[in-house]
C-alpha cells in the first residue's frame, strides 16, 4: 500500500524535497531501499536507485519499480542513468530496461536507460 505523506509499515514512503522527490521502500518497518526521482508529466527520471544490503537479489528492486508505475498512474516511462556498466546493466536488462546510449561531454562515463509502462 502506498501513501504519500503518512508512514506505512509496508510500501513506499515519500520524502518530498522541492522538485526532487525521495522515496524509501519500507517493509515491516525495515528500510529496503531508496530512489530519488524527478517527476515530469509522463515520465520519471531516476537520479539514484538503491536496494540496501542484505535485501539485494531477493526481488525488492523489481517490486519497487512495479510499485512506482502503480503509484504514478500517469507515468508512461521511467528513465535515468548509471555509472555502473556491468552489475547494474544486468539488473536493468533483466527487469525490462533498455539502454539508450552512453553519455557525452559532462555525462561521459554514464549509461542511459529507460523502461516503458507494461501494457497489461
Amino acid at each position: 500500500m502506498l501513501k504519500k505523506e503518512n508512514y506505512q509499515s509496508t510500501g513506499i514512503h515519500l520524502l518530498a524535497d522541492g522538485k526532487e522527490e525521495r522515496y524509501t521502500y519500507i517493509d515491516n518497518e525495515n528500510e529496503i531501499g531508496k530512489v530519488h526521482l524527478y517527476i515530469s508529466e509522463q515520465s520519471l527520471f531516476i537520479d539514484l536507485f538503491e536496494v540496501f544490503e542484505p535485501y539485494r537479489r531477493k526481488g525488492w528492486g523489481t517490486k519497487f519499480i512495479t510499485e512506482l508505475f502503480s503509484y504514478f498512474p500517469q507515468i508512461n516511462k521511467i528513465w535515468g542513468m548509471s555509472e555502473e556498466e556491468k552489475l547494474d546493466n544486468f539488473w536493468y536488462k533483466q527487469n525490462g530496461f533498455h539502454f539508450t546510449g552512453e553519455g557525452h561531454d559532462e555525462y561521459e562515463g554514464y549509461f542511459f536507460f529507460e523502461i516503458h509502462k507494461p501494457l497489461c
